[in-house]
């Protein structure tokens, strides 16, 4: 029995030291989070773990609206007020691609409510574009698809 705690707690120890130098994500990996507040269209803020986080929409960029050198771009009010009204106050489920920050130290991150994937909702209603940074590209495809239907269809910030 002694034996088999050692090995349980040098197990818990080898995990603990890779997993808080690790900073990439394999397979797909899902987290739970409360969110505290919109910043804009692409990026809120999050509780998980009791820890107040940034999280960036992954492959999806909005226009400005608190960009401190830019002035608030055209349709960049509409898609912050639509994230605002689908996350606010709400559980999301955050699922991870290869990397899982960015130079700012923000997590990247598919958003869910629900079965709703809000980057895939902001690109159906027009309120963003497809911005892809490898190595995070695990739906560029579907997503181009979805920006393209948008477009033709002239939805929100196409019109």
């Amino acid at each position: 029995m002694r034996y088999i705690v050692v090995l349980f707690l040098v197990a818990f120890v080898a995990v603990k030291v890779y997993g808080a130098e690790e900073e990439e994500v394999v397979g797909d990996f899902y987290q739970d989070a409360q969110v505290v507040d919109v910043v804009d269209g692409d990026t809120f803020k999050a509780i998980i773990n009791g820890e107040e986080e940034t999280i960036r929409l992954l492959m999806v960029d909005t226009p400005e609206t608190v960009h401190p050198q830019k002035p608030v771009e055209p349709f960049g009010q509409e898609a912050s007020n639509y994230l605002y009204s689908r996350l606010n106050g709400r559980e999301v489920d955050l699922e991870f691609d290869k990397e899982m920050y960015d130079q700012y130290d923000r997590i990247l991150a598919y958003v869910y409510v629900g079965n709703e994937m809000i980057n895939e909702s902001l690109l159906k209603e027009g309120y963003a574009e497809v911005k892809a940074y490898e190595p995070n590209d695990k739906y560029e495809s579907e997503f181009r698809g979805l920006e393209k239907e948008a477009q033709e269809n002239m939805v929100g910030r196409w019109n």
